[in-house]
């Protein structure tokens, strides 16, 4: 016997027009169809078959002009939640914004010593907010700080890679420090702080975010999410930080923490804002949160879409792997910008591939030399 079951609809039924940049997002998503006038239905089916033929596809969604016109599964379905790797930056960005914008911390310009005077020496003392939501901080990545005893001394004991403030380099461990400073701030862990003035406004209930031996939610990784909340979360910035006309996050810090920040190479075709990764594409500018194995939330504002993908893993050949600085490290490109190199890397052969994170100037122009400055390799990166 064969069924199907088909949803009572015209074939020829036109949709409602939504208001889509002011949706209450406590509210669960519309549908839609991708062969509306805007969408090219061709190359959209492509790109969809192409993300699909990945061996570590897990889930993918798309919205478009406020409808959810693609939701896929092939492991897991709408209940489940998936790690979202380093996607859990970004979303720890938003949550410092709106500490901000409620007067519980000052500015992002505040620094570690203010917080935690004992901890530090004199030099780290002198790291901002700022230089954490940029990744140029100077901290060391090392991924192992969830398992220490004392995280932030085991983080902050570690010599400076560079004087904070002069280049980039990307550390989970710096955004654990983060996430320290924010609780020390608000007085709430970053979870116990999102559940009130996050996730409940966006109708989020079911998630998970992991925490250190303090209490801490982690900073680099750990959250986990369904796939149609990561899409919520994205269309919270398409609206500019606002559900139904309400104001969660300022529209000033949804701004300023998406424009690129620290620039990736001399014509500014990429780069970084506050924990979000930045790009500009045939002129037009584009933000994205990116996790390891894949996770990614993308935003093309001038398009009206996001694209939320979950993958397992790179499944990169054995092997060291090193990161170009003209190639973005998404899901889709990992491959074609990473290159087989096992020179001056300390793990070699390794599986999943040890990947060089380059740390390059913190501003193009006369600190912008077009090489590679200084460079570390670990494996197994969490973002």
């Amino acid at each position: 016997m064969f069924v199907i079951s088909c949803e009572d609809k015209k074939p020829d039924e036109i949709e409602t027009v939504l208001d889509w940049k002011n949706l209450n997002l406590a509210e669960d998503w519309q549908t839609g169809k991708i062969n509306v006038e805007g969408i090219d239905t061709e190359s959209l089916e492509k790109g969809i078959n192409h993300v699909k033929s990945f061996s570590g596809f897990y889930s993918m969604a798309i919205v478009y002009k406020g409808r959810m016109v693609v939701e896929d599964y092939k492991n897991g379905n709408k209940n489940s939640k998936y790690p979202v790797w380093s996607v859990t930056k970004s979303v720890l960005s938003a949550l410092v914004g709106i500490a901000i914008d409620k007067g519980m911390i000052a500015d992002e310009y505040q620094k570690l010593d203010s917080y935690y005077p004992n901890v530090a020496d004199s030099l780290k003392g002198e790291i901002t907010i700022a230089q954490l939501l940029t990744m140029s901080s100077g901290i060391t990545d090392d991924i192992t700080y969830l398992a220490a005893a004392y995280p932030l001394q085991f983080i902050l004991e570690k010599d400076l890679l560079y004087p904070s403030g002069t280049y980039w380099n990307y550390t989970s461990a710096g955004t654990h420090v983060l996430s320290y400073i924010f609780t020390a701030g608000t007085e709430q862990s970053a979870k116990t702080f999102g559940d009130t003035h996050l996730f409940s406004k966006l109708g989020i209930s079911d998630y998970s975010w992991s925490q250190d031996a303090y209490g801490i939610s982690n900073g680099g990784f750990g959250l986990d999410l369904k796939l149609r909340d990561m899409a919520k979360f994205g269309q919270l910035f398409l609206q500019n930080g606002q559900s139904d006309g309400n104001e969660i996050i300022s529209s000033s810090w949804v701004n300023k923490s998406t424009e690129m920040i620290v620039p990736f190479d001399a014509s500014q075709s990429w780069g970084y804002g506050y924990l979000w990764w930045t790009a500009k594409v045939n002129g037009v500018n584009i933000y994205n949160a990116l996790g390891y194995a894949g996770s990614e939330v993308a935003w093309r504002v001038n398009w009206q879409i996001r694209m939320k993908v979950n993958l397992s893993s790179w499944n990169m050949s054995p092997g060291c792997c090193e990161i170009t600085p003209w190639a973005i490290p998404t899901f889709a490109n990992f491959r074609s910008g990473c290159r087989r190199n096992t020179r001056g890397c300390a793990v070699r052969n390794a599986s999943p591939c040890c990947m060089t994170w380059w740390a390059i100037p913190a501003r193009a122009g006369p600190m912008w030399h077009g090489r590679t400055l200084k460079k570390t390799c670990r494996s197994a990166p969490q973002g």
